[in-house]
């Protein structure tokens, strides 16, 4: 899990949930939820990668994903996400860059 807060008080929260996916266990689905009201109500998360993310050992070997993952705010008011998934069977890093409709304060 990653959090962080924008110049505008948004609180951005980022998590890795595994078991839902219908690839398997083995994959991990990205949530992003976002807080505009200091973390008091949330709304609804949406799911961030929208291909399974479950690795080929005869692919990657001994190689695991690793602990690449991050969350930071920029100043344009959008959220850019960083961290390792599986694409092609093979432990990829991933960029999103998450922008949050605004909403009355």
């Amino acid at each position: 899990m990653a959090m962080t807060v924008d110049a505008q008080g948004t609180l951005g929260v980022v998590w890795l949930e595994s078991g839902h996916n219908p690839a398997g266990a083995c994959a991990d689905d990205v949530y992003f939820g976002v807080s505009v009201d200091g973390g008091q109500t949330f709304l609804p998360p949406a799911r961030v990668a929208t291909a399974p993310s479950c690795g080929d050992k005869a692919l990657n070997g001994q190689a695991w994903a690793g602990d690449y993952f991050g969350l930071v705010a920029d100043g344009k008011g959008q959220f850019r996400l960083l961290w390792s998934g599986v694409r092609d069977h093979l432990f990829q890093l991933q960029l999103s860059t998450i922008v949050v409709a605004s909403s009355p304060r």
